[in-house]
């Protein structure tokens, strides 16, 4: 009976420490100094923030206070949409070097050359894609230690 009621009172503390976890957005300046615009300039400005608090942070339905500036998401793709990328970049060049050592194996690719740097091509790009798994695994690392 003790062990069930220590088991529930660690896991209702887990519940309540992962409730409580909010997120906290803290911008690189607090305080952007315009200056003087010319007429016809663009104006355009740059916000720079980061979620510094133990949760997601989800921006929506961005608006303007005073209706005078449009917010905008910024252009391209996003850190997740370039490593997924990357990643199918990768596995397609090991793919086409497999089937091109196949092809060489069996006689239908006569080209040996072809068929090294193929394989050369694909073992670098496997190897940056170890490189930036390490970097990050030791970039996670580092920001857990943090006291």
């Amino acid at each position: 009976m003790k062990k069930i009621a220590i088991v529930a009172l660690i896991a209702f503390i887990g519940f309540v420490q992962q409730s409580n976890a909010q997120a906290k957005i803290e911008f690189k300046n607090d305080v952007i100094d315009y200056g003087e615009i010319a007429k016809g300039s663009d104006g355009i400005r740059t916000f720079e923030f980061t979620n510094v608090g133990d949760a997601p942070l989800v921006i929506s339905n961005v608006k303007s206070s005073c209706g005078c500036t449009v917010p905008s998401k910024p252009d391209g793709p996003s850190f997740a949409e370039r490593l997924q990328s990357g990643l199918e970049d990768v596995a397609s060049s090991q793919n086409e070097t497999a089937k091109l050592m196949t092809a060489y194996e069996m006689g239908i690719e006569n080209d040996l050359s072809k068929v090294m740097v193929a394989q050369q091509v694909s073992s670098l790009g496997f190897q940056m894609t170890l490189n930036v798994r390490n970097k990050a695994l030791s970039a996670y690392k580092d920001i857990m230690n943090m006291p």
